[in-house]
C-alpha cells in the first residue's frame, strides 16, 4: 500500500501542474524566486552507509543559500518522505521560478531513467522501480508543467552498490532524454554507466566543484557545467568526468558580480541615484596629526564593513522628499517646515533639511532602504583613503565643499544644489558640507572605545542621534575634518540625510539592474 503512494503522487502532481499551466494575473511577469530541494541519503537500512553525503548536502545548501535560494532539505529520506517532500516542494513552485534539485545517495538506472533510492529501499525485492524509488524525469517534467525556469538537477549518486539487486541493472547512471523539456539541465557526478570510486566519508569532487562555482561571484548557469567538468577532471587526474545534458537559453546568474564602483543607478521609488560601496576595512575616528580632534572621535580604531551596500550618491533632494510625502496616506506625511533659505521649498534641487530622525528613517524605508550606520557613513566618506584628516585627500578641500563663507568653488551662502562640488573616489557628492547628515546611530561620547570591530551599530542607548559631515553654515576649521561628530535631537535648518540600500536581488531590481 505504501509503495503505491508514489504512483498516486505522480498522478496528483501532474494533474495539479496541468491545472496551473496558465499563470494567474497575480503571478510576476519575471522570475520572482529561487527554490531548491536538497536530499541527502546516507544511512541506508539495507545498503552500505555513505557518511560523506551529509557533508555534501551541507556544502551545497550553504552555496545555494548565498545565491539567494529558498531551500527545502532533508536527510535520510524514506519513500514516504520522498512523497511528502516532492508534494510540498511542488506546491510552492510557481511559474517563472528557478528551481534546483540536488540529490546525494544511491541511484539505479532502469529503462530510460535514473531512480533515486530512498533509505528504506530493499535491493532484494523485485518489481517496478517506479513504485520503489524516485524517477529523475518526474522532477523535470513536473517542473516543466509548473512552468519553472530554469530547472536544474544535480545527482551525486554514481556510486557502486555493494549489494545484489533482485532486478539487475546496468552499471552507473544515464542521462535521461530531456528533448521535450525546455530550460533544463541534468548533471551526473560521473559519465554514463560509470562509477565514482571515492571513500564513503569523502565529499565528491563533483559536489565540491559545484558548490565552489555556485558560490563564485559572476557564476552563471550557461558556464556552470563546462567549469565544473574542468575542475572535476583536474581534481581527479582525469579519472572522473561528469555527464550532463542542457537545454537552457536564459542565463541565470547564481551570484552576480560586484557592481562597478562609481556607476550611479536610479532607484525606482525615490528617483535618487545610488552608487555601490564595496566591503572593506578602514580606520575610523581621529587621524594621526589632527590636533583638533574631540574626545568623542577617539580612539581611532579599525572597522570592517563586511558587506557591500548601495548609498545615495547625493543628499536626498527636496523633490524626492515631496514625492515621498505625496505617495503616502493623506495627513500621515508632510513636508518639514521650510527654512528661510528655501521658502515654500521652491528650490527642489537643494537637499531636504529641517529633518527629524524619525522622518528620515521613514523616507529611507519607503525607498527600500535605511539610514546608514555611522561606520558605513565614515567608510564611504573616506572612500578607501587612510588617515586623511580632510576629505578628497586634498590640502585644498575647503575649495571643494560648501561651508560657511566663500572660497574656491564655494560661492554659496546657503545649501547648494546637490552634486555641485567634486565627488570622492566612490563618486559620492557632498559628504563634506552642504547639510549635516543624519545616520542611524544613537550618540555616545565613549562609543568608539566600546565599538565592535565588524559592522558596528553605534551606542546601545541614548536620546540623541549622530550627524556627520558639516554644513553650509559650519566653521570649516572645525567641521571640514572627516572624523567630526555631532549629536542632534529635534530639527535644524542645516540637517538632512541620505539613504543606503542593502544589496539583494530585490534591491538590484529596485535600482533597475535586473
Amino acid at each position: 500500500m505504501r509503495y503505491a503512494l508514489l504512483g498516486l503522487l505522480q498522478v496528483a502532481l501532474l494533474a495539479s501542474a496541468d491545472a496551473q499551466t496558465e499563470p494567474s494575473l497575480h503571478e510576476p511577469a519575471a522570475q520572482s524566486r529561487r527554490i531548491a530541494l536538497v536530499i541527502s541519503n546516507s544511512s541506508y537500512a539495507h545498503l552500505p552507509h555513505i557518511p560523506g553525503a551529509v557533508a555534501e548536502a551541507k556544502l551545497i545548501t550553504s552555496a545555494l543559500g548565498a545565491a539567494g535560494f529558498e531551500i527545502i532539505s532533508i536527510e535520510n529520506a524514506s519513500l514516504q518522505a520522498f512523497v511528502d517532500l516532492q508534494k510540498s516542494f511542488f506546491s510552492k513552485l510557481q511559474a517563472k521560478d528557478a528551481c534546483l534539485f540536488y540529490f546525494t545517495g544511491y541511484a539505479i538506472q532502469a529503462g530510460d531513467d535514473d531512480f533515486l533510492l530512498p533509505v528504506d529501499f530493499k535491493p532484494e525485492v523485485s518489481g517496478s522501480l517506479r513504485s520503489r524509488a524516485y524517477p529523475v524525469l518526474l522532477f523535470a517534467k513536473t517542473s516543466q508543467l509548473k512552468q519553472a525556469s530554469p530547472k536544474l538537477i544535480f545527482v551525486e549518486a554514481s556510486r557502486r552498490i555493494n549489494a545484489t539487486l533482485a532486478d539487475a541493472s546496468p552499471p552507473g547512471l544515464l542521462i535521461p532524454d530531456i528533448t521535450d523539456v525546455n530550460e533544463v539541465l541534468i548533471a551526473l557526478s560521473a559519465g554514463a554507466n560509470q562509477f565514482v570510486d571515492t571513500r564513503p566519508d569523502e565529499i565528491g569532487y563533483f559536489t565540491r566543484s559545484l558548490s565552489e562555482y555556485i558560490s563564485t561571484k559572476g557564476s552563471s548557469v550557461l558556464e556552470l557545467m563546462p567549469k565544473v567538468l574542468k575542475a572535476v577532471r583536474a581534481s581527479s587526474g582525469d579519472q572522473q568526468q561528469p555527464a550532463y545534458s542542457a537545454n537552457i537559453t536564459a542565463n541565470l546568474l547564481f551570484r552576480a558580480p560586484d557592481p562597478a564602483i562609481g556607476v550611479a543607478h536610479q532607484n525606482r521609488r525615490d528617483r535618487e541615484p545610488y552608487v555601490w560601496i564595496p566591503p572593506g576595512k578602514f580606520l575610523m575616528g581621529c587621524a594621526p596629526g589632527d590636533d583638533k580632534c574631540q574626545k568623542d572621535e577617539k580612539p581611532q580604531h579599525e572597522v570592517t564593513i563586511s558587506k557591500g551596500f548601495w548609498m545615495g550618491q547625493t543628499e536626498v533632494r527636496v523633490s524626492s522628499y515631496q514625492h515621498f510625502v505625496a505617495d503616502g496616506p493623506k495627513k500621515s506625511r508632510k513636508m518639514p517646515d521650510a527654512p528661510d533659505w528655501n521658502k515654500k521649498w521652491k528650490l527642489d534641487n537643494r537637499p531636504i533639511a529641517n529633518m527629524r530622525w524619525e522622518d528620515a528613517r521613514d523616507y529611507c524605508a519607503w525607498a527600500a532602504g535605511r539610514l546608514p550606520t555611522e561606520a558605513e557613513w565614515e567608510y564611504a566618506a573616506r572612500a578607501g583613503k587612510s588617515n586623511e584628516i580632510y576629505p578628497l585627500n586634498s590640502e585644498n578641500s575647503r575649495d571643494k565643499a560648501n561651508f560657511h563663507g566663500k572660497q574656491g568653488n564655494d560661492n554659496f551662502d546657503d545649501p547648494a544644489p546637490v552634486g555641485s562640488f567634486d565627488a570622492n573616489a566612490f563618486q559620492l557628492f557632498d559628504m563634506a558640507g552642504n547639510v549635516w547628515e543624519l545616520v542611524n546611530d544613537l550618540y555616545s561620547e565613549t562609543s568608539y572605545a566600546q565599538s565592535p570591530a565588524v559592522d558596528p551599530q553605534g551606542a546601545s542607548g541614548g536620546k540623541e542621534r549622530v550627524v556627520r559631515g558639516g554644513s553650509y553654515d559650519s566653521d570649516p576649521k572645525e567641521h571640514l575634518r572627516i572624523s567630526i561628530r555631532r549629536h542632534f535631537r529635534g530639527t535644524a535648518n542645516a540637517t538632512g540625510f541620505r539613504c543606503v540600500l542593502d544589496d539583494s536581488a530585490a534591491t538590484r531590481r529596485t535600482l533597475q539592474l535586473q
